[in-house]
Parts: structure tokens; sequence; C-alpha cells
């Protein structure tokens, strides 16, 4: 469910970046994502939480839980930067890739990673 609502959202985004041009990249396309997900498949709860764009950062959180145990957790950014909209997870509190070719970055209706 997560990351399909992610990868949709940062769909949409990148068809109005293009359309806007890379220069011009926000965060408006992907605001409806601020608040509190939640969704459930079989034993696992699934939850997410993003913060409202703000200086062209959302910040978020997810976390699955199974049996009443957390069985995975991540912290996601999506930033807007000069070159488009930028998606960057870092599962289970590792680090986020920070080469340019490890991240995914969406403009102009393409992705590169």
């Amino acid at each position: 469910m997560r990351p399909n609502l992610v990868v949709a959202a940062l769909l949409v985004a990148a068809f109005t970046v293009g359309a806007a041009g890379a220069d011009d990249a926000s965060l408006d396309a992907v605001a409806f994502m601020a608040g509190t997900w939640i969704g459930e498949d079989g034993v696992m709860s699934m939850e997410e939480h993003w913060t409202a764009p703000f200086g062209g950062l959302m910040l978020g959180l997810h976390r699955d839980v199974a049996r009443g145990r957390a069985v995975f957790f991540e912290f996601l950014r999506i930033e807007a930067t000069p070159k488009g909209i930028v998606y960057l997870a870092s599962p289970k509190g590792a680090p986020a890739p920070s080469s340019r070719t490890a991240r995914t970055t969406f403009r102009r209706g393409s992705s590169t990673g």
C-alpha cells in the first residue's frame, strides 16, 4: 500500500514539474500526503506520517507492525531540488543514499536511479 502511494504521488509531481520546468520544482503536487495514513494487509498494520511541505522538504516515517511487534520502519524525505523532486528513504535507519546515481529523481515525467 505505502510504496504505491508514494510512487503515485511522485509521478503526479513529476508531470507537474515537467509542465512547469525543473527550476520550478515544487512539492505542491504531493502536499496532500501530509498527515497520517494507515492500512492493514492480513496480520500487517502499516502507518505512515508526513509533515506538510515547508522549505522545499517533506519528512515522513513509516512503521509496519505484525502480531503486536514492529517488523519494519523507515525514515523518508521528499525534497524539491533544482534538478527536480527527489525521494529518499532510510530503511531501518540506514543512511539515505548520498550519490546522485543511488537516489531516485523524478523530473519531466521520468525517473532515473
